[in-house]
């Protein structure tokens, strides 16, 4: 299992190291939102696919907040998010009520 990531410092360090993707680390910018601030249809359907492949695998880490160049980390950018708990909680909801078998964090 890849390291863990927790702070901003940990997300620079990506980025100095140049590390690049892999079948165990992905990186996005941030979630596609509809005109509300919610996920959008294609990002809610992305972001399970994303889930669903590391699942079916060895599992692994999706990192948001961080562009890349060529499937190398290039640059912390951060995303904005209006109620952090009630997104993240949205977030697990969507995963929990849509892969089955269930996850286990």
């Amino acid at each position: 299992m890849p390291e863990s990531f927790t702070c901003e410092a940990d997300l620079q360090a990506l980025v100095d190291r140049q590390v690049s993707e892999s079948w165990q680390l992905e990186f996005k910018q941030d979630f596609e939102r509809d005109s509300q601030g919610y996920l959008s249809h294609d990002a809610r359907r992305e972001c399970l696919a994303d889930v669903t492949a590391m699942a079916n695998t060895h599992g692994g880490q999706i990192i948001y907040g961080i562009t890349d160049t060529d499937g190398m980390a290039s640059s912390v950018e951060g995303f904005e998010v209006a109620g952090k708990d009630s997104f993240v909680l949205s977030l697990s909801n969507l995963i929990r009520d849509s892969v089955q078998p269930r996850l286990s964090a």
